[in-house]
């Protein structure tokens, strides 16, 4: 028997156990951010439970992945793993425009499936045919066309943010990385971009499935008015829901 090669491990064992410990003191202190907790979550079950309402074969599917990643996103916050929160929070965003995109495009649907090509953010966000685009707009939620530029260069520049994380610009070392801490600073930024992704994802969601699905169908959830309060067309659909 290697008795060296046991103990090492068993420093090994230590060294993790000293660092799960840091991060569950971090995540006693996060957690008790019952309001910022309590908006993840919400968004997350309303999100769920359009997956559930969708008729479609593939993008229910893509739409659950969506939770699993924000679920993950909001874990990794509370445990002070900032860069992994905001790599997951990017992969939600990218799964859910993605889920709008893929059900008018089929066949790139199936390409990607096959794995014969890759998700692109700049072909599922373009401009012109993308899931947030006047074209779709005209063709699913006509009222909501010229709100299309503005929810564009939002939908950009959340990416953008998250992006920098992913990619480890050098900026994003000198807040998150090197070691495992709480950061008030970072919780913040984090709070702000999970804002912006469901913003995002709730945009693309309605200007596909608002009309198609109904007023009679769509969740309940208060989150659509909050988030859209100044979209008047989106606004109005579901304040109607109730008259």
């Amino acid at each position: 028997m290697n008795y060296a090669r046991i103990a090492y491990f068993m420093k090994i064992s230590e060294y993790f156990h000293q660092v799960n410990a840091q991060v569950q003191t971090i995540f006693q202190s996060s957690s008790t951010q019952i309001k910022e907790l309590g908006a993840y979550h919400d968004a997350t079950a309303t999100i769920h439970e359009l997956s559930e309402l969708i008729g479609h074969q593939n993008e229910p599917q893509l739409l659950k992945i969506v939770c699993a990643q924000l679920e993950a996103s909001n874990l990794c916050m509370l445990y002070g793993m900032y860069r992994s929160a905001f790599s997951a929070l990017r992969l939600s965003l990218e799964f859910g425009v993605a889920a709008c995109y893929f059900s008018v495009n089929k066949l790139e649907e199936k390409e990607w499936l096959d794995g014969r090509s890759d998700l692109i953010w700049g072909v599922i966000t373009s401009t012109e045919n993308g899931a947030i685009s006047k074209r779709m707009a005209k063709a699913y939620f006509p009222e909501l066309e010229e709100f299309i530029p503005e929810f564009q260069t939002k939908t950009s520049k959340v990416y953008r943010q998250l992006s920098e994380y992913v990619h480890g610009n050098v900026d994003t070392w000198t807040t998150t990385g090197l070691i495992i801490e709480k950061s008030q600073a970072l919780e913040e930024e984090y709070d702000r971009a999970f804002s912006d992704t469901i913003c995002a994802i709730l945009f693309s969601l309605s200007l596909r499935y608002l009309r198609e699905l109904g007023r009679d169908t769509w969740p309940e959830s208060p989150i659509f008015i909050d988030t859209f309060r100044e979209i008047t067309p989106i606004r109005e659909f579901l304040e109607n829901t109730t008259k």
